[in-house]
């Protein structure tokens, strides 16, 4: 089962994902409104397993350390990320790892541009992208800490 909540001021997307027959879950970029992604979990009668960073821009994990207090679960993060977060991570997201969920898992795709630890999750019919792709294009690479490709 998956479930999309609009989070916070940027209007982030924030994806409950979770395996019907275990009842296990993970939730990808906690950007704020924590109260309301806890109880649409609690609604599904969901655990939460992981909680999974695509970057680490505020948008994107501002609800994370709350979370993580309230489920208990493991915040995961690509290294290069991580001093977004403000504290330290529980897990690495780095290329090729697969992350289990109920009979599935989440491949870890490094797409550094967005950010230089951006990643994508990719599961079997599906790809969380964060931001590396936007609605109707190209994620931003002008932030700071962005690539610089040689021409």
């Amino acid at each position: 089962m998956l479930r999309k909540l609009v989070v916070g001021p940027y209007q982030s997307n924030c994806y409950i994902l979770g395996h019907k027959d275990t009842q296990e879950s993970l939730v990808i970029d906690p950007g704020d409104d924590v109260f309301r992604i806890v109880k649409e979990i609690s609604k599904l009668n969901l655990t939460v397993q992981n909680i999974l960073i695509t970057h680490g821009h505020i948008d994107h994990i501002g609800g994370a350390a709350e979370l993580r207090r309230i489920t208990g679960a493991p915040v995961w993060i690509h290294p290069l990320d991580e001093p977004g977060l403000g504290f330290k991570a529980d897990g690495a997201l780095t290329e090729g790892l697969n992350l289990p969920l109920g009979r599935f898992s989440l491949e870890v795709i490094h797409t550094p541009g967005h950010s230089p630890g951006g990643v994508c999750l990719s599961v079997p019919g599906a790809v969380f992208t964060g931001d590396t792709l936007f609605a109707g294009s190209v994620g931003r690479t002008d932030f700071p800490g962005r690539l610089h490709f040689a021409g």
